[in-house]
């Protein structure tokens, strides 16, 4: 359990890394907002994390690997 509490914290700095920043010729909040609904759609995000919630429930940590790995995917994404 303590390695994924450990996870869970890691990838939510990451996607704050990857979120950081504006510069002139990135995507506004909006078009960054509408690319990730995009994005975690197409992926089947939150079917992920709903296997991943039950993963860890019984102990079984990969789920929350494989749907944060394709979170952060995401995430690197739209902040290119």
């Amino acid at each position: 359990m303590r390695r994924t509490t450990a996870s869970i914290i890691a990838a939510s700095t990451a996607i704050g890394f990857c979120l950081s920043g504006c510069s002139a010729g990135q995507l506004n909040t909006e078009q960054s907002c509408n690319l990730l609904n995009e994005l975690a759609i197409e992926q089947s995000i939150g079917d992920k994390w709903g296997l991943a919630y039950m993963g860890v429930i019984e102990q079984d940590t990969q789920p929350v690997v494989d749907a944060m790995e394709a979170t952060i995917g995401i995430y690197q994404e739209v902040s290119e």
